[in-house]
């Protein structure tokens, strides 16, 4: 497990999204971070895939919010004024590094993402099984924030991987990003092929999670060999593609 950054301070609470994480500034540098705790807010499997899925994104190239973790010391929840600090709880929580003057991808602003990019996105989620981006001219819950003046794009919020309900005929029609499918584009195949240059790195990134996450308090221990599981679909990418266009 990599060390925890020390947090400084808990800011206050995202009045946006559904998992409405903590903003906190922690590290030495006391950068913000989004950020996503063991209290009621969050299930210990939901950090799991937060953390599992922000490695793979990094390692497949994809432009993910730095990941950190950062440990909440039990005197912050206990004697906090916020009323709500009981849903980020105390112990090693998942942030997500703040990115300045960012909001929410717009649907009128799809098109000005790279298509490598969006056929990226496309493809990893189906890899890690996220039917958590969708997004049409009435709104979704996209989990993707755009730059305005650097046209940058970053890629947030896995806490819903993993899903064994995930839908791939859903998936094909509903992402964001679903008409690069279509397409034919070249870097569907890319990105299939640097995946599977990553599943031997799934171990070494299954041990980076805390013990606290996995084992502790006499909870079921973290169901790994599921995430084993869906990763190595991978196999499985060429006929859902040849199926679904």
């Amino acid at each position: 497990m990599p060390p925890p950054l020390e947090l400084n301070e808990v800011i206050g609470r995202a009045n946006m999204g559904v998992s409405r994480p903590f903003v906190c500034k922690a590290g030495p540098e006391k950068l913000q971070y989004w950020v996503k705790g063991q209290g009621n807010g969050w299930s210990r499997d939901e950090l799991c895939f937060e953390w599992i899925a922000a490695r793979l994104a990094g390692e497949i190239g994809l432009p993910m919010a730095t990941p950190a973790l950062i440990q909440i010391p039990n005197e912050v929840v206990r004697y906090s004024s916020m009323p709500d600090i009981r849903d980020l709880g105390e112990g090693v929580a998942y942030g997500s590094q703040h990115i300045a003057n960012s909001r929410f991808l717009e649907f009128s602003q799809i098109d000005f993402v790279p298509t490598e990019l969006r056929a990226g996105i496309f493809f990893f989620d189906w890899w890690v099984q996220n039917q958590d981006r969708m997004l049409g001219e009435l709104g979704g819950n996209v989990n993707l924030l755009w730059e305005d003046s650097q046209e940058q794009l970053t890629v947030i919020d896995h806490n819903n991987a993993f899903d064994p309900e995930f839908d791939e005929s859903q998936h094909a029609v509903d992402h964001v990003f679903a008409k690069v499918l279509p397409q034919k584009t070249v870097f569907l195949e890319i990105f299939a092929n640097l995946a599977v240059g990553i599943i031997p790195k799934l171990e070494q990134i299954l041990k980076e999670l805390p013990f606290e996450w996995t084992e502790m308090d006499g909870l079921p221990e973290f169901d790994k060999d599921h995430i084993r599981s869906i990763l190595n679909r991978i196999h499985d990418w060429s006929s859902f593609c040849t199926g679904h266009q």
